[in-house]
């Protein structure tokens, strides 16, 4: 059965796929919090719409995968649009550690800093002392700290795995990727917005500090999904709100 933990954590429109009982891959999409939406097999557009609460009972299985290959594989796809774009140094120097660290022993690192000791936070304990809760790690892995003997965040957070979206900006998307394509290769500042469906779709480049955003807002709300911006095409997942 496919977990409605699993369906929870999507957003409205996100496409997936699982398997059914051959073992064959089944593409879906959750159109909203109450429905999801099951393609028929080569088409685009047509199949079976079904209630979320009926779809997580039907005999469908999550996809396995090698995590530690796919984590890898995107480490080193972030690592290399970086690389391409110059955007993001401080991102691309996180990505370039992380394929030296490797997957086993990120994941370990990640429980550490996820079980969040209270002495991290006291003002009393020491950068060496902060660092111990690391063991072998701090010594191994210096460049995850700073001074102060805290562990950069971008090691065990959201963009430590990250979760790649192709940026969309509506019916003049490929104009709008050009021209940000040009303002990035001549540090030119850039900001452009589009309105789609019920999303409000935002761009934002900032030569000054090598930065780039991407949101998509609820229209007229202000609040929804942030990205940080690998290139004119690329963005990867950072805050929901």
């Amino acid at each position: 059965m496919v977990s409605k933990v699993y369906i929870d954590t999507m957003r409205d429109g996100e496409k997936f796929v699982v398997l059914d009982e051959d073992n064959k891959d089944v593409r879906c999409m959750k159109e909203s919090e109450d429905s999801i939406f099951v393609f028929f097999p080569r088409k685009r557009s047509y199949g079976h719409r079904y209630p979320v609460e009926a779809f997580i009972t039907m005999p469908y299985k999550m996809k396995v995968v090698d995590e530690a290959s796919r984590w890898q594989r995107k480490i080193t796809k972030a690592r290399k649009i970086l690389e391409k774009s110059g955007l993001w140094p401080e991102l691309f120097e996180v990505y370039s550690n992380l394929e030296k660290i490797g997957y086993d022993d990120y994941k370990v690192i990640a429980a550490i800093c996820n079980s969040r000791p209270i002495e991290w936070y006291r003002k009393e304990t020491s950068p060496d002392q902060r660092k111990s809760f690391f063991g072998a790690f701090a010594e191994k892995y210096p460049f995850i700290f700073d001074d102060e003997g805290h562990i950069n965040p971008d090691y065990y957070g959201e963009v430590s795995d990250p979760t790649f979206k192709t940026i969309n900006l509506g019916y003049c998307s490929q104009m709008y990727k050009k021209e940000i394509a040009e303002a990035i290769s001549s540090k030119t500042a850039y900001n452009t917005e589009s309105v789609l469906k019920k999303y409000d779709h935002s761009f934002r480049y900032d030569p000054d500090v090598k930065r780039a955003w991407y949101n998509e807002e609820y229209h007229g709300c202000g609040n929804g999904y942030y990205y940080l911006a690998l290139d004119e095409n690329t963005a990867i997942f950072y805050e929901k709100d």
